[in-house]
């Protein structure tokens, strides 16, 4: 009975091994993770900034927002964790003119 659970389960191994093989053929080696931490003149380049990770088809994992009412400089501060592919180039994230100071490190 121990001998045939033993076999059985070296071949669900085996099996799984193959399968995860393959599986990894097929996954896309091109995306890269990011991380974008962005300042922004105001509220409104938040929606600017986000709809241009859209466009360039990046997937956002998480997101750090904070926004500083009630001073002189109103500003907000966004943190970003994509995945975006390795041919568009994060210099396109760059580019919302509300923008006062960005950096972008690979995760």
């Amino acid at each position: 009975m121990i001998a045939h659970g033993a076999l059985v389960a070296r071949i669900v191994t085996g099996l799984g091994i193959v399968a995860l093989t393959v599986f990894r053929r097929f996954e896309d080696k091109n995306v890269v993770r990011h991380r974008l931490s962005a300042v922004l003149a105001g509220g409104s380049g938040v929606d600017e900034l986000l709809a241009t990770v859209q466009r360039l088809d990046a997937r956002v994992s998480n997101v750090d927002y904070a926004h500083e009412v009630g001073t002189a400089d109103e500003r907000v501060e966004l943190t970003l964790d994509i995945q975006i592919d390795d041919r568009i180039g994060v210099r396109a994230l760059a580019s919302a003119p509300t923008m006062r100071r960005v950096r972008i490190q690979q995760a």
